[in-house]
């Protein structure tokens, strides 16, 4: 393989000495001599020397010459994980643009460390190259994979423009989108994939996944590990998670974030942490004294302000790594949950009312400033046929007098997206089938439970504690036990197909079922919420379960509005904060930490974003009909892993990637000719122009000593006369002593021989 097979061409020079001996090579003549007598016959082997030097100095001449026009067209041999086959270079450039990166080196920092080097990769790769850009932290990518491209202005100017993100890297990834640029447009002989990076141990620890997507790469792809300097910061204390209480977020209360902070130096630290909201003062503030590599958990409390959306952040105090000291909070924060209670009798005394215990516990004051919830009271006979829309879940207490228009509006409310949250009634027993609530009813009624007198009362098991109506109910060791309660009054129920049965009566009857009814939802109870039916109004446990289940009836729940850095996110709008039943807009616009605007599709009513990789707060313009409770943004939050302190030698990297054709680039390394030797092989010019010398060298070493020797033969008068002097002779002839006159003999020569 050549760089330059053009000056192949040049090999026909060496022709030009072998024609020039040639032209001039004496041709046979005929000379006519008086006598031989004059001449004396000398050795044939004098001749026979002088001819071979003249071979010799003729091969030379011609070796000299191939061995320039090689050495022009600069041949190579190929090394081990070489092509050779050519200059056209296909490379991926993978810089790692993970949060470590932001970490200072004595030349700046790592990312600036990276960009040069790859910029003096792209410096390699001549006219024939192509290259492609592709980051660890992918959500800073385009949504489409970028191609290879020659412009190699355009990727210096794309490397410049690369950032430190909050997320971690994922090699394996980046590795397997290098494949798939491979595989859509990549034909050149030389395929290259090079890794900028600090070969942080976390980004390389799934040694399982990194042989996977090296696998994927095409045959004779070479890999480059190209270390930066990486090391571990002495003073760094970082945040881990801040942990944020599901529950709605209501005006006017109080609310407890709870930070995990965690000393990842090497040395005992003090740190101060604080929360706050938008560009307010720190509202809450402690600090703290942690060990080396120990985490601690600090309870920051908040008042909650006016309703809507609100950002905040929980701040560490500076130290030698800055990335992990901030974390971004998105809240929604809502007006109290307005609930409809209806019941039999009238409100007033807990013997006469059946919704008594229910709003005491859900509503205790009366105006929903201490739980967040605002309990309305209307009898059976007086329940609004309008206007359902403006509570956020009913609870019914029993049903049997409910008026036929009111039914009707409380099924089309339900259906539409409502709560409905059902305990048995008094009369329910007598109705069974007949009950005016069985199109809400997620079963039947089949009849009656009571507890004979001086028999023990059966209690309540939870069949499954998994589901989100048991999160707040569950105890320590993550159990949901209502060990106290006692069942005297009852009904026995059958559940419909599709029920989920959420607990039953230690009897095996079902005691919670669920179901759906079009877009709502239905729980309900087969026993009473009376104190007189059963104890359980009064447990503690019932009381976390009831306001858990206004909670998700209502759909109020505080979705998860954070995402980690370089991790997608995915918000499901569907029916939140907009008009009951109304369909979700097509599309939304978000506004990124950096202000910059993207036009964003929902499908299903589901956004995902994907580009996260900078923490921060992304707000969403609210579409129209979107009320106060609309999701109108997300935080994204660093990557806790960025904050290791351990990172690997290249050859452990090497290791861990288990794919043969990898090589480490040193950064002393010269890239010029390193790259080179791998894409065309091992150069030989500088041997082929040194042997060219020798040979020319040693051609005038050997036409000196003959023209040497032909001036010593000369000077001893042995040197051949006449017209043969020029021309070595098979036959040495020189004059002799006169003889006798003889008749002249025409004598032939060739070469100079008589």
């Amino acid at each position: 393989m050549f760089a330059n097979p053009i000056f192949l061409y040049a090999l026909a020079a060496g022709a030009v000495p072998v024609l020039v001996h040639l032209i001039f090579r004496r041709k046979r003549t005929a000379l006519e001599f008086p006598t031989l007598m004059f001449l004396r016959r000398v050795d044939m082997k004098l001749a026979s020397r002088r001819k071979l030097k003249e071979l010799i100095l003729l091969a030379l001449r011609v070796l000299a010459i191939v061995l320039v026009a090689l050495a022009l067209a600069r041949p190579g041999i190929t090394s081990a994980g070489a092509k050779g086959l050519g200059t056209a270079v296909d490379a991926v450039l993978v810089v790692d643009n993970s949060a470590s990166m932001e970490l200072a080196t004595p030349a700046g920092t790592r990312l600036e460390a990276a960009r040069t080097r790859a910029a003096g990769v792209l410096g390699t790769l001549g006219a024939e190259g192509r290259a492609a850009l592709l980051t660890l932290v992918p959500g800073e990518e385009d949504a489409e994979t970028p191609a290879f491209s020659a412009d190699i202005d355009k990727l210096g100017q794309g490397l410049k423009a690369l950032a430190p993100t909050g997320g971690a890297g994922d090699l394996s990834g980046a590795l397997a989108r290098a494949a798939e640029l491979f595989a859509a447009g990549s034909s050149a002989p030389n395929r290259e994939v090079y890794v900028f990076t600090d070969l942080q141990a976390q980004g390389l620890d799934d040694a399982k996944a990194l042989a996977l997507a090296a696998a994927r790469l095409p045959a004779g792809t070479r890999v480059y590990l190209c270390a930066v300097p990486g090391f571990a910061p002495p003073r760094n204390a970082g945040l881990e998670d801040v942990l944020i209480d599901p529950r709605p977020k209501v005006t006017g209360r109080a609310m407890t974030l709870l930070a995990k902070v965690r000393n990842y130096g090497e040395k005992e630290l003090t740190t101060t942490v604080s929360a706050r909201f938008g560009e307010e003062p720190a509202a809450a503030t402690q600090t703290l004294t942690l060990p080396p590599g120990q985490t601690q958990e600090v309870p920051l409390r908040l008042t909650l302000g006016a309703e809507g959306f609100v950002a905040g952040q929980v701040t560490l105090e500076a130290d030698d790594a800055a990335y992990d000291n901030a974390w971004p909070f998105a809240l929604q924060i809502r007006g109290p949950l307005r609930v409809l209670a209806v019941s039999r009798g009238e409100a007033g005394r807990a013997e006469t009312d059946e919704s008594f215990y229910l709003r005491k516990a859900l509503d205790p004051t009366g105006d929903g400033r201490l739980s967040g919830i605002r309990v309305e009271h209307v009898p059976q006979t007086r329940m609004p046929r309008e206007g359902l829309d403006a509570y956020d879940a009913l609870v019914l207490c029993g049903g049997t007098a409910l008026p036929g228009e009111a039914l009707d509006a409380l099924e089309a409310w339900v259906r539409g997206g409502g709560g409905l949250l059902l305990f048995a009634g008094a009369l329910d027993p007598g109705l069974a089938a007949a009950h005016p609530l069985q199109r809400f009813l997620p079963g039947t009624i089949a009849g009656a439970l009571q507890t004979p007198a001086g028999e023990r009362a059966p209690g309540l098991r939870v069949t499954r504690p998994d589901t989100v109506w048991f999160d707040d109910s569950r105890g320590a060791d993550g159990k949901v036990a209502f060990d106290e309660v006692a069942i005297l009054r009852a009904i026995q129920v059958q559940p419909a197909p599709g029920a989920k049965v959420l607990a039953e009566f230690t009897d095996d009857h079902p005691a919670l079922l669920e179901g759906d009814l079009g877009e709502g939802r239905v729980l309900w109870w087969a026993l009473s919420a009376h104190a007189e039916d059963s104890n359980l109004p009064l447990q503690a446990a019932f009381l976390a379960l009831l306001h858990r289940s206004i909670v998700v009836l209502s759909g109020a729940e505080a979705p998860a509005l954070r995402a980690k850095a370089g991790l997608p996110v995915t918000l499901d709008l569907a029916g939140r904060g907009l008009d009951r039943g109304a369909p979700p807009p097509e599309k939304l616009t978000l506004i990124d930490p950096r202000e910059q605007r993207f036009e964003t599709p929902l499908a299903s009513g589901r956004l995902t974003w994907r580009r996260t990789g900078q923490p921060g707060i992304y707000r969403i313009e609210p579409p129209e009909r979107a009320g106060a409770s609309f999701p109108r943004g997300f935080a994204v939050t660093p990557d806790p892993q960025e904050s290791q302190s351990e990172y690997l030698a290249p050859e452990a990297a090497l290791a861990k990637l288990g794919y043969g054709k990898a090589l480490v680039l040193p950064p002393e390394a010269p890239l010029g000719e390193l790259l080179a030797q791998a894409r065309t092989g091992r150069e030989l010019f500088g041997a082929l122009m040194l042997a060219a010398l020798l040979f020319i060298l040693a051609e005038a070493f050997l036409a000196n000593q003959a023209g040497v020797n032909r001036k010593h033969a000369a000077a001893a008068g042995r040197a051949p006369r006449g017209p043969l002097e020029s021309k070595p002779s098979g036959l040495d002839l020189e004059p002799a002593e006169p003889r006798a006159t003889r008749k002249p003999e025409a004598v032939s020569t060739q070469e100079g021989s008589v």
